[in-house]
């Protein structure tokens, strides 16, 4: 992968701006002008009896004196002070060039988590069998087994791994916040992982909206744990644990989870559903004849500093668009939340 990824950052072209484009035209332009100027002081000092060897010389000396070798250095320079006065107004600026392209900016597209969001994700709640919401604590987990199902689907299905000693972890915020859940419920994490050993893991696919593993489970057969998006993890279904029980999922079911979806999502939490199935094998694939066992609700609220700076650009007739994988209706929350306004426009899914 690493390799991969070097090799497309080679082979990729490195664009013009619109700067260094006409900079190219205007020096080809005076070249142009500048040989044209000597061939023609050099034809009329020739006409006029000069020697040859002499109007050559002074030809050469004019073309060389009149091509502007200075020119992309001023450019640089001027581009060089914007860059100053942008850090002046706490802008940084990694591309030289790319300051000429943000004096005349009509649009912003930007990223929504990290960026309009604190990026510090919080697991807010569990939900089983439709709308039963469930608190991580141990009670909780003693008293159904179905939360304990999720917690340790949210342990397997992860790359990340939590601080012994400070709050947090290390990887994706998402997966963080998974370990975080079940470690309020006092699970062993470091111990569960040790008795269900990874064997094969199918990496988060963005045109799946999904991902899973396979764990060796104490008896025979092995585990097959899958997290994504809750659309792409339902229609991997065919049925749905309920108080400890697998039942079939019928199309009510699917109406009901879609629902609860959608409702948590227009309060803007991000939600991820999980599901689970037993196999003997590690072969094929781990997105069929799923059983649901229920969606976590993730919470990762905006940046205090961002609905004023939103403010500012659409003062400044500066439209600012926000590109998120998340479902359409907790883009919408969001956006609405930091100031993009939603009335005339319509959200691209």
């Amino acid at each position: 992968e690493l390799g991969a990824i070097s090799s497309l950052v080679e082979e990729a072209d490195q664009e013009q701006t619109p700067l260094e484009e006409r900079l190219d035209k205007l020096g080809y332009r005076l070249i142009a002008i500048t040989l044209l100027i000597a061939a023609f002081v050099v034809g009329s000092g020739i006409w006029a009896g000069k020697e040859l060897y002499l109007m050559v010389e002074t030809g050469i000396a004019l073309a060389v004196a009149a091509i502007p070798e200075g020119l992309p250095i001023v450019a640089t320079i001027a581009l060089a002070k914007g860059i100053r006065l942008m850090a002046k107004k706490n802008a940084l600026v990694n591309r030289l060039s790319s300051v000429e392209t943000l004096g005349a900016t009509g649009i912003i597209c930007t990223d929504k988590t990290g960026t309009l969001t604190e990026n510090k994700m919080t697991a807010t709640g569990i939900y089983l069998s439709g709308e039963q919401d469930m608190p991580f604590s141990v009670q909780a987990l003693m008293d159904n087994s179905d939360l304990r199902l999720a917690l340790e689907v949210g342990i397997l299905c992860n790359n990340a791994s939590l601080h012994h000693k400070e709050k947090g972890g290390t990887g994706d915020p998402l997966e963080v916040a998974l370990l975080e859940a079940a470690k309020k419920a006092e699970i062993n994490i470091e111990d569960f992982l040790s008795q269900h050993p990874e064997v094969r893991e199918e990496a988060f696919d963005a045109d799946v909206k999904m991902m899973a593993t396979w764990n060796q489970q104490k008896e025979n057969g092995y585990r097959v744990s899958v997290k994504g998006a809750p659309e792409a993890v339902l229609d991997a279904c065919s049925s749905v644990m309920v108080d400890g029980e697998v039942q079939p999922l019928e199309k009510e079911d699917f109406e009901q989870w879609d629902e609860l979806n959608l409702k948590l999502g227009r309060e803007g939490l991000r939600m991820l559903a999980l599901a689970f199935k037993t196999t003997e094998s590690t072969e094929g694939s781990p997105y069929e004849e799923l059983t649901l066992i229920g969606f976590v609700a993730l919470s990762d609220p905006p940046r205090s500093d961002v609905k004023p700076a939103i403010l500012r650009c659409q003062q400044a007739g500066i439209r600012v668009v926000m590109i998120t994988g998340d479902q359409k209706a907790t883009a919408e929350s969001i956006a609405e939340a930091v100031g993009i306004d939603l009335d005339d426009r319509e959200a691209i899914h």
